[in-house]
């Protein structure tokens, strides 16, 4: 069964149908409770991006990890911190930008 879900979690076409933003596979991680899960979780991750808009032309990525980015969660719900969040918005802006000096 847990292989069946791992499959799903890390299928492309699921990834796009459920439309979750990158930062929910980074907080479904940090939750795993084996180390089944990153893989999978990793895979959806990187599936997720294709909902990130494509930027054209030179882009420079700047991502905010000042104290004030760890001082509080995202929501009630969540464990994540905005720095967190923020990482992993930023990582995905770069992978989907065409031209990001310093990024390969």
């Amino acid at each position: 069964m847990a292989a069946q879900v791992a499959a799903g979690i890390s299928d492309p076409a699921e990834a796009a149908r459920s439309r979750q933003f990158p930062f929910r596979y980074l907080a479904a991680y940090r939750h795993a409770p084996s180390l089944r899960w990153p893989y999978p979780l990793e895979r959806a991750l990187g599936h997720s991006l294709a909902s990130v808009p494509a930027l054209p032309g030179r882009t420079l990525v700047l991502v905010d990890r000042s104290g004030s980015m760890f001082s509080s969660r995202m929501s009630d719900r969540s464990e994540l911190n905005r720095a967190d969040a923020a990482a992993v918005f930023g990582t995905a802006l770069a992978v989907r930008a065409a031209h990001v000096p310093g990024c390969t």
